[in-house]
């Protein structure tokens, strides 16, 4: 009745992805079960050095804000103690200043994308934390990211046990 590798898939898979529902298993042609299988796998998988890359994506907003404001008192501190200062020295200040807010800029809308599918996304949340995720990320990001980052993708356990085994998902298919 039962294919010996279908049922240990089966097995695994409850077993390591214990938050997806069983139903997605349940597929009569075995190759229909594995793309189903393989699909979930992947969608819900970040090694610890990813996390941690991730983590750093996400504290830069930050950093480049507390720099930008750092650049902009040590500025006006100068302007206020010599006087009027040399327009040439000023304008490479500002420019660097520039560049610095519009990288903060471009990273937290990049993150703002990430972090709104990667919400919708993750099976671990109900339907209303989500909403509530998706809310946060749009009103409050840069904030709402860090949040989001420790307490979903680097308190979660699930990603790197999985990571850790030396087997991959297509050695358990075979």
């Amino acid at each position: 009745m039962c294919n010996i590798g279908a049922c240990y898939c089966e097995k695994y898979l409850e077993k390591k992805l214990h938050y997806l529902k069983k139903s997605y298993y349940y597929c009569e042609n075995p190759t229909e079960q594995r793309s189903v299988a393989l699909f979930h796998f992947k969608s819900i998988i970040m090694s610890k050095n990813g996390k941690i890359f991730l983590g750093v994506l996400t504290f830069l907003p930050i950093i480049s804000l507390l720099m930008t404001i750092g650049f902009m008192v040590n500025a006006f501190s100068i302007v206020q103690t010599n006087g009027a200062p040399d327009a040439e020295a000023l304008s490479d200040s500002f420019r660097g200043l520039l560049i610095l807010t519009v990288i903060g800029i471009f990273l937290s809308i990049g993150l703002l994308i990430y972090y709104i599918i990667h919400a919708v996304n993750n099976k671990k949340l109900t339907d209303n934390e989500r909403v509530i995720w998706v809310i946060l990320f749009i009103f409050i990001s840069n904030i709402a990211f860090i949040i989001y980052w420790i307490l979903r993708i680097w308190q979660d356990k699930s990603d790197t046990n999985m990571l850790s085994t030396n087997r991959t998902l297509d050695d358990d298919f075979v």
